[in-house]
């Protein structure tokens, strides 16, 4: 995805049109062909399917030959939504130029390599539709998707006879099999169905556990103690529009409201003992407060409050220096302007202007990100370069080039130390894990290893008020420890594990000194909960529920697995098992990702809620998983629908060696890749599925590489190659590992479930599958919601696609009889 801004000067848009007027024998390059119109080629035309998805009304979009403004072809007044245009055009090499959001104010893409495509002479050249969705005036974001099953559509409604002349080939960079399978697949089955390819699917309204309460939104979200562990202060959701921050004085035991707002905390934190910072608002656009607290030993404290009132971000809170913050916002253009405040008064506050000139980030370009010292001073910034992101490191506003990221693979700088000298940080690069280093700034070099040990992936790192790393978090076996590198700190955290065992504890704030700390517990059967832990008298206090309407309601304990897979390879899963006289029947989950992701022993709704149904509920930390090691995670590169889903069989298998399951009521249901797992799995072993589900899932592997937000570079590009294959040298493989080519062994039925606005894996997967289902005569249930992405975020949407989800289930998971006679019923 690009994101650009540009303001073009009224005078030089007004340049732009004299010279069209003044020239119209040359927009010849480009003809506009309207439905009837009589078309013919000459031997170096081709034909141009242009087609633009916006979400905001456009004034225009434009597309030139060989970067020339003459001779373009321009599509005016595009209303909201999909526009399609079809253009006859001279062979070669073509560029999506600018699109203007209102008259004479425009974006330019032809700075971006992305945006050009080759037309060949002779054919139907689709280059992907065009996806635009505008921030303001001056912010967008675009990339270009293959969309093909669409645009098909659009040509077999408006232009037939054209469709079936020309050879329709999409021009990316990588082949798209699927509009000549299509055409042979339509044809072998008599035509082209256009239209609603799913069944509209049923709800259930009768359950034991409503998703309107298990997917309440949490009521406590963040929280953070003060320096000398006197104060917490809590932000809190008591209503659907409201978010407030509560304050607790531990010495007191008092409870009072001291913020609220219409809009979450974006973050909360103290800055000094009495001074705490609240930022409200989404990134870029946040209103920062500053609350100061004269507290006293008896009674209610002094509150003083301090609004900034321009929108931007909090860089630094200034620990000491309490009443000032380094603040953060962006230039018309987008530049990012970093400004030291005075938050000491509201009147300091009103004269603060923000503007290049005064802005202390000087030095670097397209600079995206700062670290600061202990002392707050501006030193390593990561900055976009023209071969890449970079580090720059300096001082004062000199500022050099200290190492490109690819120079580093494999390594995520987390702070810089006090001093500024060394930068703590996490890496794999040649190790068998993720470990905790220190990267010295003056020899460019790791110096040192402060947390390693094999097959653990380090999880997240405990700093003191000096920044100096002292524990570490991980998983082990799905439940997320705490260890640090201090006895003591490791005793009392030891305590404090012990008092809750199986669960899992993170760390979320501690005072200055460690003695108060913040920590949220939960587990599979146990919603998340807030507790103070004052280790000097070794009590741990609950402070809030998470969600206080699920906390006394009965869940289903999750229990940890371990299947060996070679000498070398095991695999952790979990199953969720339900209480129940007779064997129970068996929902597999498989996470998505799959690489760098995993399952764990966290409180799961999802889990839950099927396990209420009455289904067993099977997860499985496949190879590839993230928390296990390089070896492991690398295990899962190019081994999508092989070696992955053999490591699920292999658990299937022992779960039904080992437990009351039922063999013969098993569904598979997924995300992301989940989905796609759900759907090879169901065409690698077509018999042992009574249904499947996916969820913004993969249905074409090849057309991964031009339908998402993970390609659109050339560095994505050669990433996605490295983990899943490359679809010029493994078309093959790649296609046989790709539902949507097996159709004929894909006889699961099945629910599809997509977002329209999911740019990671676009709806074209569903598209193309419900499309062949139904030319089959076997239609796919599905769901599409319009205004959600790669996941579902709407409760309301939510509710209404788990209701779904439960009727599919139920259809065919509740009876005894067969698959063949469930599918038949369906």
């Amino acid at each position: 995805m690009q994101a650009r801004s540009l303001l073009t000067p009224p005078v030089l848009a007004l340049i732009s049109l004299l010279i069209l007027f003044a020239a119209p024998a040359a927009l010849a390059g480009l003809k506009r062909i309207e439905p009837g119109d009589s078309v013919s080629l000459d031997a170096d035309q081709g034909l141009i399917v242009v087609a633009v998805d916006t979400e905001d009304a456009l004034h225009s979009v434009r597309l030139v030959k060989d970067g020339k403004l003459l001779g373009s072809g321009v599509l005016r007044e595009l209303p909201k939504g999909r526009s399609y245009a079809l253009y006859r055009a001279e062979a070669g090499l073509y560029q999506w130029k600018e699109i203007q959001r209102i008259a004479y104010w425009r974006f330019k893409l032809d700075e971006d390599p992305e945006l050009k495509f080759e037309v060949k002479a002779g054919q139907l050249n689709y280059p992907g539709d065009l996806l635009f969705d505008g921030h303001g005036l001056f912010h967008a974001d675009w990339l270009v998707s293959n969309r093909s099953l669409r645009a098909l559509d659009w040509l077999q409604r408006d232009f037939p006879e054209l469709l079936a002349r020309y050879e329709f080939a999409y021009t990316g960079h990588y082949p798209d099999p699927f509009p000549a399978y299509y055409k042979a697949y339509a044809a072998a089955r008599k035509g082209v169905a256009v239209g609603d390819d799913r069944l509209t699917p049923a709800e259930a309204t009768e359950l034991p556990l409503k998703p309107e309460l298990l997917w309440q939104r949490a009521q406590t979200l963040s929280a953070d103690i003060s320096p000398d562990g006197r104060f917490v202060a809590v932000q809190l959701r008591p209503e659907e529009e409201r978010w407030q921050i509560d304050l607790i004085d531990l010495k007191q035991s008092t409870r009072r409201v001291i913020a609220a707002s219409d809009k979450p905390y974006a973050s909360v934190e103290w800055s000094g003992k009495n001074r705490l910072i609240m930022e409200v608002g989404d990134y870029g656009r946040r209103i920062i407060e500053m609350l100061r607290i004269a507290p006293v030993d008896q009674g209610d404290h002094g509150y003083a409050a301090v609004r900034l009132r321009k929108e931007g971000l909090l860089v630094d809170t200034l620990p000491h220096e309490p009443d000032h913050i380094l603040f953060g916002s962006y230039s018309l253009r987008g530049d990012l302007m970093v400004h030291r405040v005075d938050m000491s008064s509201q009147r300091t506050v009103n004269e603060f202007k923000a503007g290049l000139l005064a802005r202390i980030n000087h030095g670097v370009k397209n600079d995206l990100v700062w670290f600061t010292d202990g002392r707050g001073r501006l030193r390593l910034a990561l900055a976009q370069g023209d071969d890449g992101p970079v580090l720059m490191y300096g001082i004062d506003e000199e500022y050099t080039a200290l190492a490109a990221l690819e120079d580093l693979p494999g390594f995520r700088p987390l702070t810089l130390s006090f001093e500024g000298d060394q930068i703590y940080g996490l890496t794999d690069d040649q190790r068998g894990q993720r470990d905790l280093v220190v990267y010295d700034i003056a020899s460019r070099q790791f110096t040192q290893t402060l947390f390693s040990r094999e097959g653990v992936d380090v999880n997240s790192v405990i700093l003191d008020p000096q920044r100096v790393p002292i524990g570490i978090s991980y998983y082990n076996q799905g439940q997320l420890l705490t260890e640090y590198f201090a006895a003591s700190d490791q005793k009392a955290q030891r305590l404090f594990q012990r008092a809750f065992a199986g669960k899992s504890t993170r760390l979320i704030s501690r005072s200055a000194d460690g003695k108060q700390q913040l920590h949220v517990v939960d587990g599979g059967d146990q919603p998340g909960q807030l507790f103070h832990f004052d280790a000097p008298a070794r009590n741990a206090a609950l402070l809030f529920d998470l969600y206080p309407e699920l906390a006394e309601l009965p869940f289903v304990a999750t229990t940890p697995l371990r299947v060996e897979r070679s000498e070398s390879m095991a695999i952790d899963a979990f199953l969720t098992l339900p209480e129940s006289d007779g064997k129970r029947p068996l929902v597999i989950y498989p996470h998505g990702g799959p690489i760098g992701v995993a399952d764990t022993l966290h409180f799961n709704r999802d889990v839950q809620f099927l396990a209420s149904l009455g289904y067993a509920v099977l997860q499985i930390n496949f190879r590839g998983s993230d928390g296990y090691g390089r070896a492991f995670r690398e295990a899962g590169h190019r081994n999508y629908g092989t070696l992955i889903e053999d490591d699920i069989d292999a658990t299937i298998k022992q779960v039904l060696a080992d437990y009351p399951i039922d063999a013969e009521r098993m569904c598979m249901l997924g995300s992301s890749y989940g989905g796609y797992s759900a759907l090879i799995a169901s065409v690698r072993w077509p018999e042992r599925f009574r249904c499947a589900v996916s969820m913004s899932g993969v249905s074409d592997r090849l057309l991964h590489f031009t339908a998402t937000d993970s390609a659109q570079t050339p560095e994505l590009r050669e990433m996605l190659e490295k983990v899943i294959g490359n679809p010029r040298t493994d078309f093959e493989a790649m296609r046989a590992a790709s539902p949507i080519y097996q159709i004929d062994d894909l006889t699961t039925p099945l629910l599809l479930i997509h977002g329209l606005k999911d740019q990671r894996v676009d709806p074209e997967h569903s598209y193309r599958l419900a499309r062949l289902l139904k030319l089959d005569g076997r239609p796919a249930s599905g769901l599409l919601f319009p205004d959600e992405g790669h996941g579902i975020a709407d409760p309301a949407t939510q509710h209404k696609m788990w209701r779904v989800i439960a009727a599919f289930l139920q259809q065919h998971l509740n009876s005894a009889v067969s698959k063949d006679v469930a599918a038949a019923e369906s």
